[in-house]
């Protein structure tokens, strides 16, 4: 039951009731306890409230943010790994590790090993591979999943593509590079020029 009172909150109850029968079973009284749930619902609420804020941030975040039990298996996969990746839900959820390549997999074993062990592996740049084979490289923080007790249940994995950042360094540091080897070239040239005067 949900009732408002004077101050304009909202108080809810639950009611249970019991009938008093007399000898011949007819019901002649009936009794009704009144207990005040409105904190109970009002946690649940909130709980309800905040779970669906996270699964809105978790789904619709850019970067891929998949889970999956001790085994590696994938639990969950949101809309950023379906975009980084490739693969829908439907063809991650319930395999190992789709997208690690096959040549990274002990490495890939390696690192749950340490999970399943309680640490957190932050900033690890590596490979993966997309749906249609296409290899990216990614920035990935690696963390355990505990339950109340403090078990590690699961795998948190967030990654994000860096490859245009890598490929716009790498590009950086050859324009550098070929500007380095230009300016050192031109000195010697300037001190042959300077010598035969």
């Amino acid at each position: 039951i949900q009732n408002e009172n004077q101050s304009d909150t909202t108080k809810y109850a639950e009611l249970s009731a019991y009938p008093i029968k007399d000898e011949v079973g007819s019901v002649t009284e009936c009794v009704v306890f009144v207990q005040d749930i409105t904190e109970r619902m009002l946690s649940q609420t909130e709980i309800a409230q905040t779970k669906e804020y996270l699964e809105g941030f978790i789904d619709n975040s850019a970067d891929a943010i998949v889970t999956s039990d001790l085994n590696g298996t994938i639990t969950s996969w949101n809309k950023g790994a379906e975009k980084i990746y490739g693969f829908m839900k439907e063809d991650a959820l319930g395999k190992f590790f789709p997208f690690v390549p096959d040549f990274l997999m002990d490495p890939e074993r390696e690192m749950i090993g340490r999970i399943v062990k309680g640490e957190v592996l932050r900033d690890i740049e590596t490979f993966r591979k997309k749906k249609d084979g296409s290899i990216i490289t990614v920035s990935l923080t690696l963390s355990p999943i505990k339950n109340a007790t403090g078990d590690v249940i699961g795998i948190s994995c967030i990654s994000r593509d860096i490859s245009d950042k890598k490929r716009v360094a790498l590009e950086l540091e050859s324009i550098k590079d070929r500007t380095l080897k230009r300016a050192i070239f031109d000195a010697r040239v300037a001190q042959l020029k300077f010598r035969d005067l």
